[in-house]
């Protein structure tokens, strides 16, 4: 219901609606030297330059654990948040456990890269191979056998997908609303994102591409959408960073979530 931005100065912008009052619109005061910002319900966290997190909201994965620091890249779905830290190794917290998120694999090492789904997550080695855990009950922890060459991926609500490096699309998990119905000419994509039952992908030229659940207009990119640098794509919404610094937003807007403020640019 909400959307976050971390500028080029080091600040974060938020804007939407906190019809819930859980906090998340209330970024602390004098909050600087931010790289990364990730959003749930109800809970935001930031990732500083000195490789600290800084939690806000009233959700339980706004209680950052103690002592967590190094991190490099942060992921959060929800009511849980993930942490990668320089040593590639994975923290998860907030969750209560119920898909067994926080049950992180023992052996689990030289991570590059993290995603945190409603009910699962994925992690990216530095062998370019994929690993799952957490709730499978439609098999979106199924990581095809023969999936190598991975460069980006997608832990979705109950799906989940990889860019390999040729620049085309695997998906797997549930088909319920045509998340696995990538466009069958889909390629030279360079970065993938994926909403709870969408998914989208930036290709090399600048353009985005949409597909899966539309209930909400979140694939129904603006006419003319180009020089696209960077995708974001919410529950039902979407977002793109256009190279000049400006964001653009659609989809389900009943809480202002693609109200994006006159002026912003993140410059």
């Amino acid at each position: 219901y909400q959307s976050l931005a971390v500028k080029y100065d080091g600040t974060v912008q938020a804007w939407g609606g906190d019809n819930y009052n859980h906090g998340l619109l209330d970024i602390p005061p004098n909050l600087t030297d931010v790289i990364g910002v990730e959003a749930g319900f109800g809970s935001g966290i930031a990732l500083k330059s000195n490789g600290t997190l800084v939690g806000w909201g009233t959700q339980p994965a706004a209680q950052i654990p103690l002592g967590l620091t190094d991190v490099i890249s942060i992921s959060m779905d929800w009511q849980h948040a993930m942490a990668l830290k320089s040593d590639g190794t994975v923290a998860v917290w907030g969750t209560e456990c119920t898909s067994c998120i926080e049950d992180i694999p023992s052996d689990l090492s030289n991570v590059v890269e993290i995603d945190a789904g409603h009910s699962h997550v994925l992690a990216l080695k530095a062998d370019s191979t994929l690993i799952a855990w957490g709730n499978n009950g439609s098999n979106q922890c199924d990581i095809p056998s023969d999936l190598t060459n991975v460069v980006d991926f997608i832990a979705g609500r109950d799906w989940s997908a990889a860019l390999k490096s040729d620049g085309t699309v695997i998906t797997w998990g549930t088909n319920s609303y045509g998340q696995q119905n990538v466009p069958g000419s889909l390629s030279n994509v360079i970065e993938i994102d994926g909403g709870g039952r969408h998914g989208v992908a930036l290709k090399s030229d600048g353009t985005v591409v949409c597909w899966g659940n539309n209930d909400n207009g979140q694939n129904n990119i603006p006419s003319g959408l180009s020089d696209v640098i960077g995708i974001k794509a919410g529950k039902y919404h979407t977002l793109a960073l256009k190279s000049d610094g400006t964001v653009i937003s659609w989809g389900l807007n009943d809480h202002g979530q693609t109200n994006v403020p006159n002026g912003l640019v993140l410059t």
